[in-house]
This record gives C-alpha cells, structure tokens and sequence, in this order.
C-alpha cells in the first residue's frame, strides 16, 4: 500500500459570531484557505487531480464550487463529504484513502463551517399542517433524535 503524505496545511483563524469574519461567506473564506494552501505547497494547481471539500450544504457540489471560486482549474474534479462536524477531518481522511489505494495522486482536502451562518430548519415545514417554527440547531439541537451533545459540542469533540 502507498503513503499519503500531507504536504501543507492551512485554516483561517476560530472567530466569534459577529466578528471579523461576518461579512464573508463560505466560498470567500475559502479562496484564501485553498490558494495559500497551493502556495505552500508549491504546485500547479493543475496537478489536482480531485478536491475534497466538506459542508456547505447552500450549494449541490461544495467540492467544486470552492475550488472553482478560488479561481483554480476546471480540470480539477471535486467530492464532497457532507458529515456534520468535523467535515474537513473528513475530507482529509477520504483523499488519504483514495492515495493509499491508488485512486489517484494529488489531492486538496479540507472544510468550512461557518456556524453564525447557518440555516434554520423548519420542525414542520409543510405549511398545511399548522405552520412552520424555526429550529437553530447551532444552538438548540434537540436531544431527541439528533443526540446529546448539541452540534458545537460534537464539532469540539471530533
């Protein structure tokens, strides 16, 4: 079996909800994480043979609208791990697996949560049937059945 070795690792800083970063989405906070991280690395982003990209649930393909946003090659085809903390563990993992087997050779991995921004759920959302409260499930994730502890707690702990 092969090795995979990681040959750079970048992430933008833990912030606070309302903090330097609320004016940036998803795709903006990780342009920056992606082309520092080719930077360090000190390839073509052409030799990306596949991005792995975890969580941004807004849009269908993550893997591929981060790496294309980021300005890098359409050549380069993404895989996105939907998994709700501890998305860019991960993807790391997965393009670690995919080297060891010999799917492939060079691969970018990594995730984005950015938990000021995310999406309320509806508990009812069928609006026939007496209307659709919000549940925040940054904060206030029911025990039953989504587990205890909450989503935060998770991220932590993974």
């Amino acid at each position: 079996m092969r090795n995979a070795v990681l040959v750079s690792a970048v992430r933008t800083p833990v912030g606070k909800m309302g903090g330097v970063f609320k004016g940036l989405d998803r795709l903006n906070l990780t342009d920056a994480v992606i082309k520092e991280a080719i930077n360090r690395a000190g390839i073509d982003p052409a030799m990306v043979e596949e991005n792995v990209w975890g969580n941004i649930p807004r849009y269908f393909t993550p893997a591929r609208y981060v790496w294309l946003h980021a300005g890098m090659p359409e050549t380069t085809a993404g895989l996105t791990v939907n998994r709700g903390c501890g998305t860019g563990l991960s993807a790391i993992t997965t393009a670690c697996a995919m080297i060891t087997t010999g799917a492939g050779d060079v691969y970018m991995a990594g995730g984005v949560e950015q938990d000021s921004r995310r999406y309320f759920y509806l508990q009812n959302d069928n609006p026939y049937e007496g209307g659709m409260p919000r549940l925040n499930f940054q904060y206030s994730s029911p025990k039953e059945p989504y587990g205890d502890p909450n989503m935060l707690t998770t991220a932590e702990n993974v």
